[in-house]
Order: C-alpha cells, then sequence, then structure tokens
C-alpha cells in the first residue's frame, strides 16, 4: 500500500515465485524504503516448516522478488522466518525453533546485502539458552544493534521471557561480527584488545550468619562451564578473592562437600569488565536435600553455628540425648563418654586434622549422629558383601577403643565412606558385627525399629543429585506416593537423550537411581522424571 497524501492504495500484490500449499508466506514482514522483507514459516526448503524469508526491491514502478534467503543449516522445523526486521543492507531473521542450544531454544540470523546479493554473516544464540525459550520469537534491528525476544526464558519464573541485545563490533576490530552487548561494553576501545586486561571476582560465604572459613569458590567460564578461569579459599572472615579471571561472562559457584548444596543455593553470576572488580557473595541457607546421609564437615558447620549462638538446622538436644542413652551408656563406654553437650561435641570435630585418633573420632562422630538423627537406617545394606550400617558403626568403634593406634585409619577409612554415600568393599566388616547384640539381652537396637520407619512422600518429586558437580557418577533421588509407571532419562544440552536410568513400575516410596558419565564430555545435562502427575527436570554439571 502507498500513500498519496491523503489516503492508502493498494499498489501491488506479492506472492513467492515458488509457493506452496501451506507455506505461510506474509507470516511476517518488514519495511525499510523501497525494499521489503516477508517471512514464510512453513516453506520446506531445508525440511518440513524449516521456513525461508524472500527480499522484494522496488525499482520506481514495481516490486520484484530479488533473493530467497534460508538458513545455512536449517533443519525441519526451524520455523526460520516467524520474525523478520529490515534495516537498509540488513536483514534479522527468528528461527524460533532453532535446537542449538536445546529443543526449541532458538536463534536468529543476520543477513548483508554487498550491492549485488545477500549472505548470511552471523548466526545468534543467546548465551544463557535452553530448552524450550524459542530466542528468535522477535526481532527488531535498528543500524549496527539488534532485540531479539526469547518469550520462553525462565529467569524470572516459567515463560516469564526475556529480550537480548547484541551490538555489532566494526569489521576492524576483533572480527567477530555480533557479539553480546554486555561483553563488548568491557572495552574501552573496540579496536584495541589491550582494553580488555584480567579482572577479580570476590565476595563472602557466610551461613547462618557466620562467615564460613576454608570453602572452596569456583569462577567458570558461561559458556562452557568445564573451563574454570580460577579458584580460591575463604580466609577466617569468609572472603575469597579470584584474580586474573579473563574478561566476560563468569559463573560462580561454592564447592561441595560443605554441608551445604552447592546446586540448592544459585549459582552466582558476574561480568568481569577491564580491571574492576565483580563481586558475588554467596549466604548459604540451603542444606543439602539431595541425600540424607551427611559427611563430617556438615556436622561441624551445624555445631560451629549452635555453638555461637546461631540457630541450626539440626535438633542436637535431642540428637545428643539420643546418642548418650542408645549408644555410649549402653554400648562403647570410653567412646564418647563425657560427650554430652554441643561445646563437647563441637571439640570433637575442631580436632580435624589433629592426629589420626582425633580423626578417625571426628568421622565416627559423624556416622553416629547421622544414624541418630536417622538420616541413615541402621539396617540399610552399606557393602558389597551384605554388611549393614549397624554392623559397620560396631566395627569402627570397636577398632577405636581397642586401643591400637594402627587401627584408627581404617576406622576412619569406612565410617567416611559410609557418610559420603559409598559401598564399602567386600571383606572389610567382620560377620557378626551387629549393633543392636552388644548389649546383651534386653538392650535392644541403637534405634528401635519404628523409629526408623520413613513415612510416604506426599507427593511425586524429583531431588537434586548427588554430588553436583559429578565426576563421572552421581545419584538421583526421586520420591512417589504411589505405586506407578515411571522413566528416568538424562538429556545434553542440544535436546539429545544420552541415557534412560529407569523405565517401568516402581513402588510407593522413595527411589534411588545411578547416573554414570564416564563417557560423556563436560558439561551442563539435563534430568527427567516423568510421572502420572506430570514431568519433572532439573539440571546437572559434569566437570571432568
Amino acid at each position: 500500500f502507498d500513500f498519496d497524501g491523503s489516503s492508502w492504495t493498494e499498489t501491488e500484490k506479492l506472492t513467492a515465485s515458488d509457493g506452496a500449499v501451506s507455506d505461510q508466506f506474509g507470516y511476517s514482514v518488514s519495511l525499510s524504503g523501497d525494499r521489503a522483507l516477508i517471512g514464510v514459516l512453513l516453506d520446506d526448503d531445508n525440511g518440513s516448516d524449516s521456513g525461508s524469508a524472500y527480499v522484494f526491491d522496488f525499482d520506481g514502478t514495481s516490486w520484484t522478488e530479488t533473493q530467497k534467503l534460508t538458513a545455512s543449516d536449517g533443519a525441519v522445523s526451524d520455523q526460520f522466518g516467524r520474525s523478520v526486521s529490515l534495516s537498509g543492507d540488513r536483514a534479522l531473521i527468528g528461527a524460533v525453533l532453532d535446537d542449538d542450544n536445546g529443543l526449541s531454544s532458538g536463534s536468529a540470523y543476520v543477513f548483508d546485502f554487498d550491492g549485488s546479493s545477500w549472505t548470511e554473516t552471523e548466526k545468534l544464540t543467546a548465551s544463557d539458552g535452553a530448552v524450550s525459550d524459542q530466542f528468535g520469537y522477535s526481532v527488531s534491528l535498528s543500524g549496527d544493534r539488534a532485540l531479539i525476544g526469547a518469550f520462553g526464558d525462565d529467569d524470572n519464573g516459567s515463560d516469564s521471557g526475556s529480550a537480548y541485545v547484541f551490538g555489532f563490533a566494526s569489521p576492524d576490530s576483533d572480527g567477530d561480527g555480533y557479539t553480546d552487548e554486555e561483553e563488548l561494553a568491557c572495552g574501552t576501545d573496540p579496536n584495541d584488545d589491550t582494553s580488555f586486561p584480567a579482572g577479580t571476582v570476590s565476595g563472602t560465604v557466610t551461613a547462618g550468619g557466620n562467615m564460613q572459613a576454608g570453602i572452596t569458590v569456583k569462577a567458570l567460564d558461561a559458556d562452557d562451564p568445564a573451563i574454570v578461569l580460577g579458584t580460591a579459599v575463604t580466609d577466617a572472615s569468609g572472603n575469597y578473592s579470584i584474580a586474573g579471571v579473563a574478561q566476560g561472562d563468569v559463573v560462580v559457584m561454592v564447592v561441595e562437600p560443605l554441608g551445604f548444596s552447592a546446586q540448592a543455593n544459585d549459582l552466582g553470576e558476574a561480568v568481569v569488565c577491564n580491571t574492576t572488580t565483580a563481586d558475588v557473595d554467596f549466604t548459604l541457607d540451603a542444606l543439602v536435600l539431595t541425600n540424607d546421609i551427611r559427611m563430617a564437615s556438615y556436622w561441624k558447620n551445624q555445631l560451629d553455628i549452635a555453638a555461637s549462638g546461631g540457630t541450626p538446622a539440626e535438633d542436637f538436644s535431642t540428637i545428643i540425648t539420643e546418642i548418650e542413652d542408645r549408644f555410649t551408656n549402653v554400648h562403647f563406654n570410653a567412646l564418647f563418654a563425657g560427650v554430652n553437650d554441643v561445646d563437647a561435641w563441637q571439640d570433637i570435630f575442631s580436632k580435624r586434622p589433629g592426629t589420626a585418633t582425633e580423626r578417625a573420632t571426628a568421622e565416627v562422630g559423624a556416622l553416629v549422629m547421622n544414624v541418630m538423627s536417622l538420616k541413615i537406617d541402621q539396617f540399610e545394606v552399606v557393602t558389597a558383601d551384605g554388611f549393614t550400617v549397624a554392623d559397620v558403626v560396631t566395627h569402627v568403634a570397636t577398632l577405636l577403643e581397642d586401643g591400637d593406634v594402627s587401627n584408627d585409619a581404617t576406622a576412619k577409612s569406612l565410617a567416611e565412606q559410609v557418610n559420603r554415600g559409598m559401598t564399602i568393599a567386600a571383606g572389610q566388616i567382620g560377620a557378626g558385627n551387629i549393633a543392636y547384640k552388644r548389649g546383651g539381652p534386653g538392650v535392644g537396637p541403637i534405634l528401635d525399629v519404628s523409629s526408623t520407619a520413613q513415612a510416604l512422600p506426599e507427593s511425586f518429586e524429583l531431588e537434586g543429585n548427588y554430588p553436583n558437580p559429578f565426576n563421572p557418577q552421581t545419584s538421583i533421588r526421586f520420591a512417589m506416593p504411589e505405586a506407578a509407571h515411571v522413566s528416568v532419562s538424562v538429556y545434553d544440552a542440544l535436546g539429545r537423550q544420552v541415557a534412560t536410568l529407569m523405565d517401568g513400575v516402581q513402588e510407593a516410596g522413595y527411589h534411588e537411581v545411578n547416573f554414570d558419565a564416564a563417557s560423556l564430555p563436560s558439561g551442563t545435562y539435563l534430568y527427567r522424571l516423568v510421572t502420572p502427575a506430570g514431568e519433572f527436570t532439573k539440571t546437572m554439571l559434569l566437570l571432568k
């Protein structure tokens, strides 16, 4: 349509020279001067519904189709042409269902006109693109700046949406065309590579209002988390500083184990620009939920909080009483005699690394606390030849009480394996070391059998994997309120299924499956639980 100064008049109808049934020519359009760009959502040149776009030019008399544009790597159902934008001799075209960053993550393509023909010059994707983001659902181009919508992004909740700004670096700078606008802003002069020196990432780590010393913090490349840009350990005041971090987008994480889940606590994000310092603070307030068993470092952390007047996640009053009544007074009088309050227990864990005996006592103490707090059932089998947690407790406590210091390292190793959720090799625990037999007739087990019974879950739930990050094995737990057919599968960042861990009918209760990624490369993976009540998906990080 053209405007003559008073009214609009239809001057020409445009159609594709090779148009076909259901192409949906005209799904999106953009106009710049005497040039038109028209999206064809369901064109099939690169496969069914791969999409295309047509350029028409006006010669002063009529409109002529001058070129048909398709993606160089177009594929089935990409829907290239879902959105289009034209600015002079440059075109921006969205491919909303492209899969470069996972299924339907989306992308956008830049085309430039050199005076005779159009050439694809850049493909744009989101730096943090993910499955179903649909980056490219909408696009807008103005000179050397592009704006691209991703309505399925989840930063502020499911499908909350986002938009990305890209700037174009002049061809004589670094030669890599479009870059993330935020990264481009790091340099004072885009033509001078020396203006992009390394920077520093620093911050603090706290838990329960207390500064946390001795916590490892890593800075990772946001585009490839397998690349570690720097590591630091917090000082006595909970501070850390990672110097020499290359400019760009950085992910900062707290490394397990420390009694808190790095996955349950949000990863920190920073952009390092020039010599400025990017601050990322961690407040660890999410305990490990991925595995009931806790390591010695967890118990030390919780006891430190309690001893300093804070509010720990554990009821030490009950736990310490249980240990004294059901363990020390009945079975092992010498091992924890007189250790009957928080300060005394904190002293045991604070002696690490200490002597071999002190280290073993702390690890065995952690195992006993795990049992008494019902984080692990005393009857759970934890050795390759069928011995239980109670058998291990009896064995390691006996080794500590026998007066032979050479046995203490063995006691520590066995207790630590249980505390880490590992399986002890066969032949390590002697037959007959059943904890509830040691007290004689009428004494009963360390814990009443009824007290270890676990209520059925109220709903289907998928927990975080443990450990995370992992190499190469990790465990995935899920809960079922009723018997049902369920499946657990693993996918890579591109949405490709790499493993099926379970597929069948399972009883109600809590279940665990193991994932071995020995044959897979480092990177982010998704695991999905499919149940009659719906699907549940979480991410995990493999670092080799």
